[in-house]
């Protein structure tokens, strides 16, 4: 799941349950930062705006 969007940065959490059970076996996020090849931060609102403008989408639902 998405739950934090911002120009450079972008946080997914996550959830695995067991099918049977519906029990939560692990949970967890992973933070991420929008870069460029030389790894440097961009603006991914500038850099990626079709990529941004669909996840912000994804955000305000």
């Amino acid at each position: 799941m998405l739950i934090s969007l911002t120009k450079v940065r972008i946080i997914f959490s996550y959830a695995i349950t067991n099918v049977y059970s519906q029990k939560v076996l692990a949970a967890g996020e992973t933070k991420h930062a929008w870069t460029n090849k030389s790894l440097k931060p961009v603006n991914a609102e500038s850099e990626l705006p079709e990529v941004y403008s669909l996840l912000k989408k994804i955000m305000e639902k």
